[in-house]
């Protein structure tokens, strides 16, 4: 008992001085502090009025549109096939139709160009470049979480095996919610996996150890035939090396690159 105390007091202290770190930052910058689940935009951060939105361009007009329609006609496809059904749309229309959809973007462009000239007198030019290092900032992670999703509807279109869950996983998948709440079934079963007999409980380790052992094996056979159709980006980094290694090593003498 004395040892998980200390291991308890061990997990309070570093909790406790990353809260009180971020008291501290927050208290310096307290435009930090957001409304949790909602984003907060570069200027709400640095403290400075919100610009005026720029008016959507006439293709996200008609995407946003259309996006919900397409996906209620293929509801198995996946969000990047949805963007080219509805850019294929786009494509389609006659001129007469697309300007349509830019006459409403053209009337919002005048009044935005002079509300965000106003806008510019509330505000310094060392306020503007700040706000656009943040604003970039912002730009990247989003990219790089927008790669992340298609890369992951990617490697599903290609068959990439699914990681097994550990053993409280298996047990869980086992159970009757009984229409309990996510949050109250998981509540429940943890108290079931507690009170679970330790012979009971070391045959879901053996069988989740075992499905982890199947599921590497099938993982490096997965990413062995992505590599050899030339998909490279959808394996893992470390083995895109490895393979990218490989391939340096044994092609001919003659196209590799001498130091």
């Amino acid at each position: 008992m004395e040892g998980d105390g200390m291991a308890l007091y061990r997990v309070f202290c570093a909790q406790y001085s990353i809260a009180r770190g971020l008291l501290a930052t927050c208290s310096q910058n307290p435009c930090m502090v957001g409304t949790p689940g909602k984003a907060t935009s570069s200027p709400s951060i640095l403290c400075l009025p919100e610009p005026p939105k720029k008016p959507m361009q006439p293709f996200i007009r008609f995407a946003i549109h259309h996006q919900a329609d397409v996906r209620r006609a293929f509801p198995d496809v996946p969000r990047s096939a949805i963007k080219e059904k509805v850019m294929e749309m786009w494509n389609n229309l006659s001129n007469d139709e697309r300007q349509y959809w830019s006459k409403e973007y053209e009337k919002e462009k005048v009044d935005y160009d002079m509300r965000y000239s106003e806008y510019l007198k509330t505000v310094t030019p060392r306020d503007l470049e700040v706000m656009k290092r943040v604003k970039d900032q912002e730009a990247r992670k989003k990219a790089r979480r927008v790669q992340a999703r298609v890369r992951k509807e990617q490697q599903a279109i290609e068959g990439k095996p699914k990681a097994p869950g550990n053993a409280f996983f298996l047990f869980m998948m086992r159970q009757d919610s009984g229409g309990l709440k996510r949050k109250d079934f998981l509540f429940e079963v943890g108290k079931m996996w507690k009170c679970l007999p330790e012979e009971e409980r070391r045959a879901y380790h053996e069988e989740a150890e075992r499905l982890k052992e199947q599921y590497v094996m099938d993982l490096a056979a997965w990413e062995d035939k992505m590599a050899k159709a030339g998909r490279l980006d959808l394996i893992r980094p470390q083995q895109q090396l490895l393979y990218k290694l490989f391939e340096t090593k044994h092609q001919p003498l003659e196209h590799q690159t001498l130091e």
